[in-house]
């Protein structure tokens, strides 16, 4: 079984059984579930609920791309890692394009409650992601290093293609339900990840 570290907040800033309980829900659409009934019971004075949901979802993204790790299939990601909370501007993961190790894959993740919604610039702030991901980490406009990831079902057209002129992958809750959905061993490793950290 793969060894995987996460570094994200959301690691060491929430308890060890509500970890273990997203990491085994089975489906991406139980983890959203949960996420969502957890978040509703934190104290909004100690994290902001959905503030909550969106960690969650970053750390889910952390494991995914840390166990997916060089997925030639689609994914196309290496050697992610969570971009530091202080620099967030946009972007959420930094990796390697996994068939040119030379080239700088930058991610925002989106987390949504209702996953029948559609992304868009105006909303859910996607205009800065590619601003930050070419000054700040220097990536090529293009859709193979520009990449969203949600658990919605996808990017609207005024910005994917309005916007960002094709430039930007959207891998939707759609995609991901494809790679986690009853993927036992998956959730065996996110499981015993989860164990192996003390908060």
């Amino acid at each position: 079984m793969k060894t995987i570290e996460l570094s994200h907040s959301f690691t060491y800033r929430v308890a060890e059984d509500s970890k273990k309980k997203l990491a085994e829900s089975g489906s991406l659409k139980n983890f959203s579930k949960i996420l969502v009934e957890q978040s509703n019971q934190t104290n909004p004075d100690k994290y902001d609920p959905l503030k909550y949901r969106g960690d969650g979802f970053e750390w889910f993204a952390e494991f995914f791309f840390k166990y997916f790790d060089g997925d030639n299939l689609f994914l196309n990601v290496c050697n992610y890692e969570p971009a530091k909370a202080s620099s967030d501007y946009g972007v959420d993961g930094v990796g390697k394009y996994s068939k040119d190790l030379s080239k700088v894959v930058c991610l925002q993740h989106k987390f949504k409650s209702n996953i029948s919604k559609k992304l868009s610039s105006k909303e859910d702030g996607l205009s800065n992601f590619g601003v930050n991901a070419v000054t700040k980490y220097s990536a090529e406009i293009d859709e193979k290093y520009l990449i969203v990831f949600t658990n919605a079902s996808g990017i609207e057209r005024t910005t994917s293609e309005g916007i960002y002129q094709g430039c930007i992958t959207c891998i939707n809750g759609e995609i991901i339900s494809r790679y986690v959905d009853n993927n036992q061993a998956f959730w065996d490793c996110f499981g015993k990840t989860v164990s192996k950290v003390s908060t």
